[in-house]
């Protein structure tokens, strides 16, 4: 009679170990390749967020480089300075061609909203209603941004610690509480979409208000501005004939307040004294839009850069 011959029970044990081996190998290989990929991700992000920027400074460089060889014909032909393409640089970079691919260009004149920063509640109330808010909301509104900027107009960090505060904000320093229109949202009543209808009424960017662009519910702020008096300047504008005098506004003013032409040209100005223009590039893949946002003053032949700022959107 034969008896079977029993297996080794060390062979089990090998075959485990082996199967352990091979599983720990392919974990690893998965690992490495995850990692692998977020690192080339990674890469590629950069990658995308560089040449974005420099499609958005190349753009902006580009539309300076028109615009100072405009201002610079305007000199030499001696143009009224009322006809100035100076007082229509959105509609300039909005008909022109963009300069460089996937860049989208925009302008807004300083003055043509109203400060936030410089604005009173009852100024900021008035200006709502005017937009067609409820006076209960546009109280509530105005009350909310009032408490807001009281509660954050503390001097932002100079000198020395002003690197760190630019990395870490993405915006410059500055003493006034609200620095980007962006930051309404953090508002109470304003988190939705509600801080989007604001942006055309309301700025953070100091100046005096721009006459000749300012809208309806900017221009009922000044003093002695009826509705006959809005409606004579937002006509004149339609028209292409925008105001180049003080004067002219005399006989549309309120005669209720006398003093209206006296104290109209320490509140306004009939060219902007300065424009935001705005690069946005789109790259990679998902998509992602950097953003280089000017502050242009008006020299002689050219335009100043008064100030820059960069963000990722």
């Amino acid at each position: 009679m034969v008896t079977p011959s029993r297996a080794d029970p060390r062979a089990g044990y090998a075959l485990l170990a082996t199967l352990w081996i091979c599983v720990g190998i392919g974990a690893l290989t998965w690992l490495i390749s995850v990692s692998a990929r977020e690192a080339i991700a990674a890469s590629r992000n950069r990658i995308a967020l560089t040449q974005g920027l420099w499609r958005a400074e190349a753009c902006l460089a580009l539309e300076r480089d028109a615009l100072r060889d405009a201002l610079s014909r305007e000199v030499v032909a001696r143009r009224d300075s009322s006809g100035s393409l100076w007082n229509y640089v959105d509609r300039v970079v909005r008909e022109r061609p963009t300069p460089v691919r996937d860049c989208s260009l925009s302008a807004r004149a300083v003055g043509s909203r109203l400060d936030i920063n410089a604005a009173d509640e009852g100024t900021l109330a008035r200006v709502l209603e005017a937009a067609g808010w409820p006076e209960a909301r546009a109280d509530s509104a105005a009350a909310a941004i009032a408490d807001w900027i009281d509660a954050n107009d503390e001097p932002r960090p100079q000198g020395a610690e002003r690197t760190w505060y630019v990395a870490r904000n993405r915006v410059p320093p500055s003493n006034s509480a609200l620095v980007d229109m962006r930051e309404l949202r953090r508002i109470r009543g304003l988190e939705d979409e509600t801080a989007d209808q604001l942006d055309s009424i309301l700025d953070v960017e100091p100046g005096a208000i721009a006459l000749n662009l300012a809208p309806r519910e900017i221009l009922s702020l000044l003093p002695g501005f009826n509705d006959r008096a809005i409606r004579e300047v937002l006509d004149a504008r339609a028209r292409g004939v925008p105001i180049t005098a003080f004067i002219q506004l005399r006989p549309w003013l309120d005669p209720a307040v006398p003093d209206a032409s006296a104290k109209l040209p320490g509140l306004v100005l009939l060219a902007p004294e300065a424009w935001i223009v705005t690069a946005r590039v789109r790259t990679g893949a998902p998509p992602v839009t950097t953003a280089i946002e000017l502050r242009l003053a008006r020299g002689d032949r050219t335009t100043i850069i008064t100030r820059r700022r960069t963000w990722i959107e």
